[in-house]
């Protein structure tokens, strides 16, 4: 008798001076990758408690025991103050930010040698078609997101970043820099880290980007499947680039090989195939201004420029807010 009365006294005591029972995530400190989603929650005893979520010391509209809170760059504190009865009660989370450069060098991917057939003959550009073959390499799951850039130049060029009006935009890739830029990062990267890397050739893109396959996309030949791969024109209402890694990758897990943004490739642009290398290697010398770009952009509206065989080029010293790239390295 005298232990039940004791916990129904204790359960009314802690009915007036509320508790938070738990916590999700469970620890103190936690890393997200820049960009991640996570939802921060407490658990609370009673309900009916009112709750005020500060990340850095800032308010943030979160009216309930929840909060989803998108990873920015750099290490952030979100604290969750719980007002009841008799009192408030506080937990409090350090997030800290992934390395941005071991991120990019985790994303390798293993490309294997092999013989394929590059071009096609439905552009005057990709004629004739003619056998490549390519030793091993590697390249990057995911187009060089912003705050990859960051880190290793110490800039973010990008035309849709918070500078202008685009908020959390550090996991959508790096857009508006040149050719130039593109390889002095790749220059700046294999200085850091004492390995070689560089944009790929355009016979290593269409190889990766094709992953064993012959027909025009790396998925199949069915436009209506493009949604399932590639943000582009018809599927894209926002008017700008998307975080990388969204859409299905193709059957080597390499993501936005379609859309996104064009991305640079090493070699100068060639109006045909006549002479073109067979070895994988860039086609060179420059025998002009203009540089290659492959793979269509958020702001293609016409299915084929996600065409593994389809071509692009423009002025090496090109900015534009849907050019960006992804690097390779080889062993």
């Amino acid at each position: 008798m005298k232990k039940g009365l004791l916990f129904i006294i204790s359960l009314f005591l802690l009915i007036l001076s509320g508790c938070i029972l738990s916590k999700t995530p469970n620890t103190n400190n936690v890393t997200m990758k820049v960009g991640e989603q996570k939802t921060f929650s407490v658990n609370v005893f009673p309900p009916g408690s009112s709750y005020e979520w500060t990340l850095d010391g800032s308010p943030v509209l979160a009216p309930g025991n929840s909060y989803t809170y998108t990873a920015l760059a750099r290490g952030h504190s979100l604290v969750v103050r719980v007002t009841h009865l008799l009192g408030m009660n506080k937990q409090a989370w350090y997030i800290s930010q992934e390395d941005p450069i071991t991120e990019l060098l985790n994303s390798l991917l293993y490309i294997p040698a092999g013989t394929f057939m590059m071009g096609s003959t439905d552009y005057w550009s990709t004629i004739p078609i003619h056998q490549v073959t390519l030793s091993e390499f590697y390249m990057s799951a995911y187009e060089v997101t912003q705050v990859q850039y960051q880190a290793v130049m110490g800039t973010n060029p990008s035309y849709f970043q918070a500078k202008y009006g685009y908020p959390g935009r550090y996991n959508y890739p790096v857009d508006w820099l040149t050719w130039y830029d593109a390889s002095a990062f790749c220059t700046q990267l294999s200085a850091m880290t004492g390995r070689t890397f560089t944009l790929p050739s355009e016979a290593q893109w269409e190889y990766a980007c094709r992953s064993g396959t012959t027909t025009p996309f790396s998925f199949g030949s069915d436009d209506e499947q493009l949604d399932n791969y590639a943000w582009y024109g018809e599927n894209l209402d926002t008017g700008t680039t998307h975080p990388v890694g969204e859409k299905l990758p193709n059957a080597w897990g390499l993501y936005d090989m379609m859309g996104n943004v064009w991305e640079w490739c090493l070699d100068s642009w060639h109006e045909n195939y006549v002479g073109a290398p067979t070895d994988g290697s860039a086609w060179e010398p420059d025998i002009g201004t203009y540089r290659l770009t492959r793979g269509g952009s958020f702001l293609s509206e016409d299915s084929w420029n996600m065409w593994s065989s389809s071509r692009n080029y423009c002025n090496p010293s090109c900015k534009n807010n849907n050019f960006g790239f992804r690097i390779i390295e080889i062993p």
